[in-house]
């Protein structure tokens, strides 16, 4: 979502949904964008501990000790 961050959700997954192989073309053929209401009811049907959950497995730091001024204790 970051990538298409000024998108709606059905663009987002019609950007992905396009971007796939060669080996998922059929996914094409039987796959269509979900309406808002439907992407707006899955989100709410895991509800937000799964969403937490998954940002805190996945999001690290990008900037390392040698990155100036990244970390707060950096800057005087």
């Amino acid at each position: 979502m970051s990538l298409w961050s000024g998108a709606s959700m059905r663009t987002v997954l019609k950007n992905l949904v396009d971007g796939l192989s060669e080996a998922w073309v059929k996914v094409g053929k039987y796959w269509r964008v979900p309406c808002k209401s439907s992407i707006s009811e899955a989100r709410q049907r895991i509800g937000s501990q799964v969403m937490s959950r998954l940002f805190h497995l996945l999001v690290r730091p990008l900037a390392t000790e040698n990155t100036p001024g990244a970390f707060w204790e950096d800057c005087e």
